[in-house]
């Protein structure tokens, strides 16, 4: 946490106030910004871990900026992003949300632009054909999965943006009630974003401004998983109807049993203990997958 502070040393001549939402942590990061605190660092103590969009919901309430930084505690802006993504919405005023360029730790890029996971997208995602199309004209320069956007090179309206670094225009997040808190953890961005675009608002990914987020492989923990499927079921039932949720579902239990079956057979096919437990705790994990 003390390193992400520190990256925001950099932000000109503009006046900022720095708040700090502790969901309830319990590696000494407190302790650390003891003396931050007294020289005017506010902290909002939760006592617990509220989830990714309750916890920025109580920072935004207590910030009074016209623009919210929403940030990761493990990413940190490189020099002179702040003040990029506030440039863009100040030119910009049909812009509600934008987006900084994002960077593993090696420095290489850590795709951020997404579509809304529409079926079709989530069954090319799920299934990994989007590797066997990628030479497909309609998907040329396509670096990944459809659920990542196409290039990540040249400023551009997207769908939705990684919620690690967010600059917000502080109008359109309360237009559109901040974050729906009935996500915990995941799409909770993605229906901001979404939100924000049926009122008429933007959402922008500006690569002249970057970020290093050093979380962007979080995602195989099973209990990370769990949360990631929940949270996508919570997306469909509020936002698509009951045709195309009862399509997810099928697609994600068809492979969540295919993962896991492969899963199993290399738990039984290793020989290495460690590795064999390993595959069969993702087994096991991709078959809670396919009985949510």
């Amino acid at each position: 946490m003390p390193s992400c502070l520190k990256a925001l040393a950099d932000v000109g001549s503009r006046d900022v106030e720095i708040i700090v939402v502790d969901n309830g942590s319990t590696d000494g990061s407190l302790a650390v910004l003891a003396e931050a605190e007294r020289k005017g660092l506010r902290i909002i103590r939760t006592g617990q871990n509220l989830g990714f969009g309750r916890a920025n919901n109580l920072g935004t309430s207590a910030a009074r900026g016209k623009h919210y930084l929403l940030l990761n505690t493990d990413c940190f802006l490189r020099p002179g992003a702040l003040e990029r993504l506030v440039s863009v919405l100040e030119k910009r005023l049909d812009v509600a949300i934008v987006g900084p360029r994002l960077l593993n730790a090696n420095g290489t890029l850590q795709p951020s632009c997404h579509n809304f996971p529409v079926p079709i997208v989530l069954f090319l995602e799920q299934s990994l054909l989007w590797k066997l199309l990628g030479g497909i004209l309609l998907l040329r320069g396509l670096r990944g999965p459809l659920l990542i956007a196409g290039p990540h090179d040249r400023e551009r309206a997207v769908d939705w943006l990684a919620g690690a670094c967010l600059l917000v225009r502080a109008e359109a997040y309360w237009a559109a009630r901040g974050f729906d808190e009935r996500f915990f953890f995941y799409w909770e961005e993605t229906d901001l974003c979404l939100r924000l675009k049926r009122l008429g608002w933007d959402v922008l990914f500006e690569p002249g401004a970057a970020a290093v987020h050093l979380g962007g492989g979080s995602s195989a923990d099973p209990d990370l998983l769990l949360h990631f499927f929940k949270s996508l079921y919570i997306f469909y039932r509020k936002h698509y109807n009951p045709g195309r949720l009862i399509t997810a579902r099928l697609i994600i239990r068809l492979m969540s049993l295919v993962k896991a079956a492969r899963a199993g057979s290399l738990w039984l096919s290793k020989e290495n203990r460690r590795k064999a437990r390993r595959s069969k705790q993702e087994a096991a994990s991709w078959l809670r997958i396919a009985r949510l």
